[in-house]
């Protein structure tokens, strides 16, 4: 598709995403936005108070980082593949939390690691593809589950 939004600024001007209202620790102006290194970007489908940039900014602050954690709210049965496109080709996206509404659109990820994971609630960049992991705690028993497999296989000689 032409003249799809490149970035989290173009999300937030073309009306796909909008700066979540709460909490007040979230608020940064769409100009402020290219003055930042990196950000790190929650995306839920509704405002909501998650302390998820409250925490992240505080530690961003105290490492003297010039990255920011900015929750963004966005329709994802409508703009999943719109929005995800544009954090993908956003230079200074670096991931972020699926959070409610989002964790189910693995479809439009690159890839998810364990690959049989059915939601994901964090997503990383790394080089220029965005990966789906689940911290939660059946994610992270799969992940598990997924090493100890493989260690097991090779500690046997299979692989």
């Amino acid at each position: 598709m032409e003249n799809q939004p490149k970035n989290l600024k173009e999300l937030i001007e073309r009306g796909y995403a909008f700066i979540a209202k709460l909490p007040e620790q979230n608020q940064v102006e769409l100009l402020d936005i290219e003055s930042f290194d990196a950000y790190t970007v929650p995306i839920i489908s509704h405002d909501y108070s998650a302390k998820t940039p409250i925490m992240w900014n505080s530690l961003y602050k105290k490492l003297e980082l010039n990255i920011r954690n900015i929750m963004i709210v966005s329709n994802p049965k409508e703009d999943a593949r719109i929005v995800i496109n544009a954090l993908r080709s956003d230079p200074k996206y670096i991931g972020g939390g699926f959070g409610v509404g989002w964790k189910e659109q693995i479809g439009f990820l690159d890839r998810v690691q364990p690959s049989d994971l059915r939601a994901v609630n964090i997503v990383v960049k790394e080089n220029e593809k965005l990966i789906g992991y689940n911290t939660d705690a059946s994610g992270f028993v799969k992940s598990l589950e997924e090493k100890f497999t493989s260690l097991g296989k090779k500690l046997m000689g299979v692989i």
